[in-house]
Parts: C-alpha cells; sequence; structure tokens
C-alpha cells in the first residue's frame, strides 16, 4: 500500500506528471534532434551511396523476400539507392525535415515488416544488405537498426526547434529577395514602382 501511495496524488502521494512532462522536454530537445539526425541521416547517405552501382544485387535479396517480386522488385531496387542517399542528404541539412523523416519512417517500417515476415516464416535469409554489400549484417542485426533508427526518425518528426538546419535560413533567404514584403511586420512594402505618397 505504502509503494501505490508514493506515486498516487489522492492517496497523498507524489504526482507523476512533472517526470512525464520532463522526459516529454528531453525527447523533444532540439540537440536529441540534432543527434538523430546526424545518426538517420548519416546511415542513409552511407547506404544509398554503397548500394549505387549494386541494383542487381539488391532486386535479388528483394526477391528472396517474396513480398514484391518481377517489375515491382526491379524497380524498388533502382530507385531504393538514390532515394535513401536524397532522403539522408535533407535529413542531414535539415530541409523539409519532417517530410524527409516521415518518408525514411515509413521505408524503415517497410524493412522492419519484410524482415519479421521473413524471420516469422522460417525463410532462409541470414545476410541483409541493409548497409550494402560494403556491410553485411545478419538480418536479427539488421532488425534491431531499424528499430532504433524508427525510434530516431519518429523522435525527428515530433522535434522542436531548428538546430543547425538550413531549412530557416533559406526561407529568410527566399524572403529577403522579395522586397515588397515586410519580413518583421509581416505586412506589404510597397513595391519598387509603386508611386510614394
Amino acid at each position: 500500500m505504502a509503494g501505490i501511495r508514493s506515486f498516487n496524488p489522492e492517496l497523498g502521494g507524489p504526482s507523476l506528471w512533472p517526470y512525464f512532462r520532463r522526459i516529454g522536454r528531453a525527447l523533444a530537445s532540439p540537440h536529441l534532434t540534432l543527434l538523430s539526425r546526424l545518426l538517420v541521416g548519416g546511415i542513409f547517405v552511407f547506404a544509398g551511396a554503397s548500394k549505387l552501382g549494386h541494383s542487381e544485387e539488391l532486386i535479388n535479396e528483394i526477391n528472396k523476400y517474396q513480398i514484391i517480386t518481377g517489375g515491382l522488385a526491379s524497380a524498388y531496387g533502382h530507385v531504393l539507392p538514390p532515394l535513401e542517399l536524397v532522403l539522408g542528404i535533407l535529413v542531414l541539412l535539415g530541409l523539409l525535415l519532417t517530410a524527409s523523416s516521415f518518408v525514411l519512417w515509413l521505408l524503415l517500417m517497410s524493412f522492419t515488416i519484410a524482415k519479421i515476415a521473413a524471420i516469422a516464416h522460417g525463410m532462409d535469409i541470414e545476410i541483409c544488405s541493409c548497409l550494402g554489400p560494403s556491410v553485411p549484417l545478419l538480418t536479427r542485426q539488421g532488425l534491431v537498426l531499424d528499430f532504433v533508427l524508427l525510434l530516431l526518425a519518429a523522435q525527428i518528426i515530433f522535434k522542436r526547434g531548428d538546430m543547425l538546419t538550413i531549412e530557416p535560413w533559406l526561407r529568410k533567404r527566399i524572403s529577403g529577395c522579395r522586397p515588397w514584403r515586410s519580413q518583421e511586420a509581416g505586412e506589404p512594402q510597397p513595391k519598387p514602382d509603386d508611386p510614394e505618397i
């Protein structure tokens, strides 16, 4: 009873809400988001770059999972490396951060589901080419990596702040190219050809 009372405010104990708020603030920290961006973006840039030029090997790996086959597997194998590379660069630079990290999260979900299905059906897929042919991983190691990256990508999606991202600077530069818009007041300024009053 003493243990229940210590965490129940109705029985005279302290509330857990402040602890949850602290954890929530820590998870939304811009410093953690920066670390997540560096890890997720860096891994995807490496994975995409190492798979470029190895499309046929990647297509063979995709066919082993028996989820998509034929022309769809071929298209996926050709599109995946440049897509991973571009999305990784966007996350690293902080461009379209929420959208790019969400697409990465969906990609990671597809990888995770494929690996879980392969393990559940007893498929003989020992090596995962997640990071390309240069870094072969066991399928279970790849699955652990996918879970970690899923959590980090979710953290980026629900981020707060834009620490060391290029998007705010780019927005400012683009809006600076339109001199008839006031950046501070948010009110339209007269265009250069408007007559002065």
